[in-house]
């Protein structure tokens, strides 16, 4: 299990005024959203209840409220960011409507955004999952892979948010392409 890190460590190449666009995070990644918002960064959180966040009135937080399928789902987003100061998006978005909102995205934003995407793996191997997901050429992509960990009693738990959290900020402050949180089941390629 990784320490909890939170926006204690500094992220070296974000700066206050930057931008993060988080799809998906009122959940698992609340607490990434939270720490990112300490940081001093300004957070655009896109999600179906995203103005009922805890968070939302926070200064640097900027609450769309949006549904993977809607087809104006990228449109809602792009509306609400600037382009000029977005540095990172991170999306956890379930696999229906992934490449549809990755592929949008990719399209309509600078190339120096870099993605950072969640790969869950409770519905199979996530690495074949994110082998045949659909690719963002030329741009700097960061997958992060999530498993489980032994729960001490011989078994298995899944990762806590804070957990999926803390990893998904090492993966931002690394700018790893590869970061798997856990131990994913065999034969995942991992």
């Amino acid at each position: 299990m990784m320490d909890a890190v939170g926006a204690d460590a500094p992220f070296p190449n974000l700066r206050g005024g930057d931008s993060v666009l988080v799809i998906g995070g009122t959940g698992m990644l609340a607490p990434a959203v939270g720490d990112l918002l300490a940081a001093g960064l300004r957070v655009v959180l896109v999600s179906r209840r995203a103005s009922g966040f805890a968070a939302a009135q926070h200064p640097l937080l900027v609450a769309v409220d949006a549904d993977w399928a809607d087809p104006g789902f990228a449109a809602k987003a792009m509306a609400a960011i600037d382009p000029d100061a977005l540095r990172v998006v991170i999306l956890w978005v379930h696999s229906a409507y992934r490449d549809s909102v990755s592929t949008a995205l990719h399209s309509a934003l600078p190339q120096n955004v870099r993605f950072v995407r969640l790969w869950g793996s409770g519905g199979g191997d996530p690495h074949r999952a994110a082998v045949t997901a659909a690719p963002l050429p030329g741009r700097k992509v960061g997958e992060v892979f999530l498993g489980s960990l032994s729960d001490g009693c011989g078994g298995n738990r899944w990762l806590s948010h804070r957990e999926i959290s803390d990893g998904t900020l090492a993966a931002l402050r690394s700018e790893a392409s590869r970061t798997v949180i856990g131990n994913l089941r065999a034969g995942s390629g991992l």
